[in-house]
């Protein structure tokens, strides 16, 4: 088994180092405002990089590191446009739990990487953190400052929110033709300030570069997913008895069907999956011990596996990718039971619930075809019988074919 799980890992290794880093067309700019042409990892980056990795041409297998304090701004293919600069960020929290008393931010200065909005007169920065989220802005004739919200805990157990935004686009960014009304109804996402920074600078007759990304959804598919089973199981009575029984692998076959959630961040390489599927022992062996005759050991052992798990994709082209899986599985027994040596039988209760653990690797075609190698570690199907212990162990081959 030590043996197996080498091979796991140098398989995850292997896809790795197979897959395809996602360099695309863009420039930096960097202190000395010069602008250096080459290509950019696109992540597609939920929360806004540290860093970024950025290669002078694709056949160049040099690959540099860059950070907010060198770089001033970067694009990528005219979709994906940052700056690097120093701001003045309050990272207060906006978790119930987590609320100070202070109804003013804590600002810090920090050089980061801002996701650009809107960029005309008016420009709208984005910085996302996890659960940390504000936004920035910049006119023409002030610096970028943050936009501010802040809820606050004014008196125990009492959530109040500080909606100083809406004084700053009152006082800093407001028009003639856009009523008061306007302003006040504002919430503070991505959507309300871009469409209100966009209302602003055609007010003001400037035209607006809209970078602000399309909000994405996930995807969900569907996939049918027969499967060859390799099981073993031993089985013994308790610490400090003799007479382990132990039925050797042995081939069945089972059916599942997966249900798949891409998230729509990081160009879709993350996914949830729940795999319902039946599967089937029926084996048996002969046990000996010293003089002993032989002896028939059988298991007649069926169940519902519902693996939930989280999946990584590592992209080869658009056709082909790799991907790695690990689940905790919840294994629902049905009517089954174990005979220990030609004469006691242990019946496996009906809908008993044991769990274990899931590793997978594999490979899917179009979106459509995928095959995957999964390893299961052991189980204890007899865990409601305090005197006696099982481990039931399966490697599957697992075929697939998504219906969408």
């Amino acid at each position: 088994m030590k043996n197996l799980y080498a091979l796991l890992f140098l398989m995850a290794l292997s896809l790795q180092g197979y897959a395809q880093i996602n360099f695309e067309k863009g420039y930096y700019v960097n202190n000395a405002n010069q602008r250096i042409d080459g290509f950019i990892e696109n992540r597609d980056w939920r929360n806004n990089p540290n860093s970024i990795e950025f290669k002078s041409s694709l056949d160049n297998a040099s690959i540099q590191t860059l950070t907010p304090d060198v770089v001033k701004a970067f694009n990528i293919d005219n979709k994906v446009k940052y700056i690097g600069t120093e701001v003045d960020i309050d990272r207060s929290s906006s978790i119930a739990s987590k609320l100070d008393y202070r109804k003013d931010p804590v600002f810090q200065k920090e050089t980061l990487f801002l996701k650009i909005l809107i960029e005309r007169d008016a420009n709208l920065y984005e910085y996302r953190e996890g659960n940390l989220l504000r936004y920035f802005y910049k006119t023409s004739d002030s610096s970028i400052k943050q936009l501010v919200y802040k809820p606050y805990e004014s008196n125990p157990n009492i959530v109040s929110i500080n909606n100083a935004y809406k004084k700053q686009i009152w006082n800093n960014l407001k028009c003639s033709h856009i009523p008061k009304d306007k302003i006040e109804n504002l919430d503070y996402n991505q959507k309300d300030l871009t469409d209100y920074f966009i209302l602003y600078n055609n007010c003001n007759q400037s035209g607006n570069v809209d970078f602000a990304t399309e909000t994405k959804k996930g995807e969900f598919n569907l996939t049918v997913r027969p499967r060859v089973n390799i099981s073993s199981m031993d089985f013994k009575p308790g610490t400090g008895k003799s007479g382990e029984s132990k039925i050797d692998s042995h081939l069945s076959f089972g059916l599942g069907v997966e249900l798949e959630y891409i998230f729509p961040f990081n160009r879709n390489k993350w996914a949830l999956f729940m795999d319902p599927n039946y599967q089937s022992f029926k084996a048996d062996s002969e046990d000996s011990e010293g003089n002993t005759a032989y002896n028939t050991s059988k298991a007649d052992y069926s169940s519902i596996e519902v693996p939930i798990g989280v999946r990584h994709y590592l992209f080869l082209n658009e056709d082909s990718k790799f991907f790695a899986d690990a689940s905790i599985n919840l294994d629902f027994a049905l009517d089954s039971k174990l005979t220990y040596r030609s004469g006691l039988e242990l019946p496996i209760e009906y809908n008993t619930l044991v769990t274990n653990f899931g590793f997978g690797v594999g490979y899917k075609y179009v979106d459509k075809y995928s095959v995957e190698l999964k390893y299961q570690s052991g189980r204890d199907v007899l865990g409601e019988y305090i005197s006696w212990n099982s481990n039931y162990k399966t490697i599957s081959v697992i075929l697939g074919y998504s219906i969408f």
